[in-house]
């Protein structure tokens, strides 16, 4: 029965972070300015437009298919550590989501509104997927315990 709430986390979680995640970062583009240092770092990390041959989803600038294989994992192994009740999960988690902050750490460091913004929509983004997992792994054990007591 824990096989579903897996689906739940793992494949119920790329169109809810990913909406969740657009949602934020549309957010951002429309009520927080961008200024000279911003627009200077993005020219300076912007690759050259993507060839129509790539198998990957693009959508702006942004290719969407590491973010969603990270958000696969993370909430896969969330969700696990949760139903096998590891006692370092929430350990884990944090330790997660600080090395994920730290990726994004240059533009942080640019000390603009917009890249203070664009940081927390990456954080509120990882926030989301490990609720998910969360809720899954509780879920799942909740359903196993009902099932046992019931047998």
């Amino acid at each position: 029965m824990c096989w579903i709430w897996y689906l739940v986390s793992v494949v119920g979680g790329i169109p809810i972070t990913l909406a969740w995640t657009l949602l934020l970062d549309w957010l951002v583009e429309q009520h927080v300015p961008k200024s000279p240092k911003d627009l200077a770092l993005e020219k300076e990390l912007q690759e050259p437009e993507p060839s129509n041959g790539r198998w990957f989803p693009i959508l702006g600038r942004r290719v969407l298919l590491l973010p969603i294989l990270i958000g696969i994992f993370e909430r896969a192994i969330v969700t696990t550590l949760i139903i096998y009740q590891v006692s370092g999960t929430g350990s884990f988690i944090g330790a997660w989501i600080a090395i994920k902050s730290a990726g994004g750490w240059q533009r942080w460091s640019l000390g603009t509104r917009y890249a203070r913004s664009v940081f927390f929509v990456g954080l509120l983004g990882s926030a989301m997927s490990m609720l998910i997992a969360l809720i899954s792994g509780i879920h799942c054990l909740r359903v196993h315990r009902i099932i046992q007591i019931s047998e």
